[in-house]
């Protein structure tokens, strides 16, 4: 489950290529490594808590239904996906960088890119704090791959 609330913009982090693997570095001093050959699916997805928080991420899914994001706020994003889109063959153009509200798309592998990412829906409140979150405009929402998302996994 993501916690879309958890997010601010100073904790974008840092993306980069070293070799032919990801490094993701956050300000929390967490790292995450990602072999390119181990991407099955690269997704991106927008929320409704700009402009104060981060509110568009990039994901990359591996072949075992994990993933690993970050924000496209990141440092030195826009090289790491230059840098990515040579060693995949294919484009990683944006359609969300616009986008206000939720919404999610595929980007890679090519032939399914525009398509949708994630099916949303409102998660089931599990207690009272829950509910009253949503009765102050926060929403808690589950995530589920498409089938056509499924199906490069």
């Amino acid at each position: 489950m993501i916690d879309f609330n958890k997010r601010t913009r100073h904790h974008a982090g840092r993306a980069r290529i070293i070799a032919n693997t990801i490094l993701l570095e956050f300000m929390n001093d967490q790292k995450t490594e990602i072999p390119i050959s181990d991407i099955k699916l690269i997704g991106e997805y927008t929320t409704e808590n700009g402009p104060h928080l981060d509110d568009y991420f990039i994901v990359f899914y591996y072949s075992d239904n994990s993933y690993a994001e970050i924000s496209m706020y990141a440092e030195n994003l826009i090289e790491m996906i230059d840098e990515l889109e040579n060693k995949i063959g294919g484009e990683l153009k944006s359609h969300l960088a616009n986008s206000a509200v939720w919404n999610s798309n595929i980007l890679w592998p090519n032939e399914s890119k525009g398509k949708v990412l994630w099916i949303t829906k409102r998660a089931k409140l599990e207690n009272f704090n829950e509910r009253m979150k949503l009765f102050f405009g926060g929403e808690k929402l589950e995530i589920e791959l498409t089938e056509i998302a499924k199906s490069y996994l």
